[in-house]
Protein backbone atom coordinates (compact mmCIF):
# COMPACT_ATOMS: atom_id res chain seq x y z
CA UNK A 1 0.00 0.00 0.00
CA UNK A 2 1.10 3.58 -0.97
CA UNK A 3 1.46 5.70 2.09
CA UNK A 4 -1.04 8.09 2.21
CA UNK A 5 -0.43 11.45 3.45
CA UNK A 6 -1.96 12.73 7.01
CA UNK A 7 -4.75 15.46 6.41
CA UNK A 8 -7.19 15.95 8.85
CA UNK A 9 -10.76 18.02 7.94
CA UNK A 10 -13.18 19.40 10.66
CA UNK A 11 -16.25 20.90 9.34
CA UNK A 12 -18.10 22.85 11.97
CA UNK A 13 -16.38 20.64 15.21
CA UNK A 14 -19.24 18.10 13.90
CA UNK A 15 -17.18 16.65 10.95
CA UNK A 16 -13.87 15.13 10.55
CA UNK A 17 -12.30 13.60 7.40
CA UNK A 18 -9.47 12.09 7.96
CA UNK A 19 -6.38 10.59 5.69
CA UNK A 20 -3.41 8.78 6.64
CA UNK A 21 -4.87 6.28 8.87
CA UNK A 22 -3.15 2.96 9.80
CA UNK A 23 -5.02 1.60 13.01
CA UNK A 24 -8.11 2.23 14.72
CA UNK A 25 -7.06 1.25 18.52
CA UNK A 26 -10.24 2.15 20.62
CA UNK A 27 -14.09 4.10 19.33
CA UNK A 28 -16.17 4.83 21.68
CA UNK A 29 -18.91 7.81 21.35
CA UNK A 30 -16.53 9.87 23.80
CA UNK A 31 -13.48 8.60 22.27
CA UNK A 32 -10.92 7.64 19.38
CA UNK A 33 -7.93 6.52 19.51
CA UNK A 34 -6.06 5.99 15.97
CA UNK A 35 -3.11 5.11 14.67
CA UNK A 36 -1.93 6.93 12.13
CA UNK A 37 1.55 7.74 9.72
CA UNK A 38 2.09 10.45 12.00
CA UNK A 39 1.64 9.15 15.38
CA UNK A 40 -1.17 8.07 17.66
CA UNK A 41 -4.07 10.58 17.31
CA UNK A 42 -6.69 10.75 20.07
CA UNK A 43 -9.77 12.62 19.62
CA UNK A 44 -12.07 13.09 22.24
CA UNK A 45 -15.81 14.76 21.84
CA UNK A 46 -19.37 13.81 22.33
CA UNK A 47 -21.65 11.25 20.03
CA UNK A 48 -19.10 9.93 18.02
CA UNK A 49 -20.25 7.95 15.15
CA UNK A 50 -17.46 6.14 12.39
CA UNK A 51 -19.82 6.11 9.36
CA UNK A 52 -16.91 6.06 6.72
CA UNK A 53 -13.79 3.90 7.44
CA UNK A 54 -11.90 2.13 5.00
CA UNK A 55 -7.74 0.98 5.84
CA UNK A 56 -6.90 0.02 2.36
CA UNK A 57 -7.13 3.96 1.54
CA UNK A 58 -6.17 4.73 5.04
CA UNK A 59 -9.29 7.30 5.69
CA UNK A 60 -11.66 7.99 8.47
CA UNK A 61 -14.63 10.00 8.06
CA UNK A 62 -16.35 10.60 12.09
CA UNK A 63 -19.68 12.48 12.91
CA UNK A 64 -20.14 13.77 16.53
CA UNK A 65 -18.90 16.87 18.55
CA UNK A 66 -14.92 17.15 18.61
CA UNK A 67 -13.93 19.14 21.85
CA UNK A 68 -9.93 17.93 21.24
CA UNK A 69 -7.38 16.33 18.83
CA UNK A 70 -3.72 15.32 20.79
CA UNK A 71 -1.08 13.37 19.22
CA UNK A 72 0.93 10.66 20.95
CA UNK A 73 4.44 9.83 19.29
CA UNK A 74 4.15 6.09 18.11
CA UNK A 75 7.31 5.45 20.03
CA UNK A 76 6.47 7.72 23.52
CA UNK A 77 5.61 6.11 26.67
CA UNK A 78 2.49 8.16 26.85
CA UNK A 79 1.57 6.35 23.65
CA UNK A 80 2.31 3.03 25.60
CA UNK A 81 0.30 3.89 28.56
CA UNK A 82 -2.96 4.74 26.38
CA UNK A 83 -2.66 1.35 24.86
CA UNK A 84 -2.00 -0.66 28.52
CA UNK A 85 -5.14 1.70 29.74
CA UNK A 86 -7.26 0.06 26.50
CA UNK A 87 -6.26 -3.69 27.65
CA UNK A 88 -6.71 -3.07 31.24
Amino acid sequence: MEEVRHQIIVTGRKKLFIEGVTQVLNYDEKEIILETNSGLLILTGENFNIYNLSLEKGVLEVSGLLRALEYSEKSSGKGKNILQRLFK
